[in-house]
């Protein structure tokens, strides 16, 4: 358990050396906390000083993650952070004009999204699809992690593809009742980490209409038994998320590198990629010079979708047709 403190609990000390600072803010935590006490107990091992877990609270945290690397610990404080985490910080900065800015240290893991519903599609392909859809003779409702981010953009691409209308509703706050409310028949399907999804699946194993819940769409690397691609159901694919490790500007580059070898350490060990795929994710074992390399890639594109899709002409809603990239 973490200390209710401000500062969070002391993972290791060491009699001298540097105290670093973790900040875990993500309001989903069940499956990301053990990893960053993880990390926290193994850092030490790797740096010269202590670790400490830094609690910002939960409430406003962008806010309090955003004051952590601005305050006088910045120089020393690491933040995880996921992709619709991280876009609201650096929405900010930018409207803020800042000069100090969050940077991008190493990716810890990738997070596969999944797709899941109640319906037994058949035949389980795009004809099947697109005829239980047209037969719904109303709009597609839709529960997902967010409506800002990545899973914004993707209802946008598969209402075009669909040429239907996709309602949507937000379950960032409470994620268990987004499977709550696909069991009621109040959503058609659940867009969401596989994770999280599986995480809820496996707590309502017994429970009443569980053997109804399917994970339909996949993009982990092992599919699920009778799950499938959104390639095979020539769906548009949501981009790859992630969390990943960021610091401040403010944290000189020399110690920045330092951190980054040590994080990377500590992410190559077997116990960490065991603990990552017991939580759900993909573990990753790039140098962090791939790391950051793909972390580049990835906010270009992001970038690039984003501005194409705020900028299509509102033309209503366009027979299916194929998904242009």
């Amino acid at each position: 358990m973490l200390a209710l403190g401000l500062w969070g609990t002391v993972a290791q000390a060491h009699a001298t050396g540097q105290t670093w600072y973790l900040v875990q803010p993500m309001v989903r935590d069940k499956l990301i906390e053990p990893l960053t006490r993880h990390y926290a107990k193994v850092l030490p091992q790797y740096l010269d000083g202590k670790v400490v877990l830094k609690n910002t609270g939960k409430i406003n945290a962008p806010e309090r993650v955003r004051a952590s690397l601005d305050d006088e610990r910045a120089d020393s404080t690491v933040a995880l952070m996921s992709p619709l985490f991280y876009d609201r910080i650096r929405e900010d900065e930018e409207a803020r004009k800042t000069s100090d800015k969050t940077l991008f240290l190493l990716l810890m893991a990738k997070r596969p999204w999944c797709l899941a519903t109640t319906h037994d599609v058949q035949p389980r392909n795009q004809a099947g699809m697109t005829k239980w859809l047209n037969s719904l003779r109303r709009p597609v409702r839709l529960g997902l992690v967010s409506l800002r981010g990545m899973p914004a953009v993707w209802v946008q691409a598969v209402e075009r593809k669909t040429g239907l209308d996709w309602v949507t509703t937000d379950f960032f706050n409470n994620v268990d009742q987004g499977m709550v409310s696909l069991q009621a028949g109040d959503q058609d399907f659940l867009l969401d980490s596989c994770a999280e999804i599986n995480r809820m699946r496996a707590q309502q194993a017994g429970g009443p209409g569980r053997d109804k819940i399917q994970l339909l769409i996949t993009d982990q690397k092992e599919l699920g038994r009778d799950s499938t691609s959104f390639a095979q159901w020539k769906l548009p694919a949501p981009a790859p998320s992630w969390v990943a490790w960021f610091v401040s500007s403010k944290m000189p580059e020399a110690r920045r590198q330092q951190m980054a070898r040590a994080l990377h350490a500590v992410s190559m060990r077997e116990d960490t990629q065991a603990l990552v795929r017991e939580m759900g994710k993909e573990p990753v074992s790039w140098t962090v010079q791939g790391s950051q390399q793909y972390f580049e890639n990835w906010l270009r594109d992001w970038k690039s979708v984003s501005n194409w899709m705020n900028n299509l002409p509102d033309m209503g809603h366009a027979p299916p047709g194929p998904y242009i990239p």
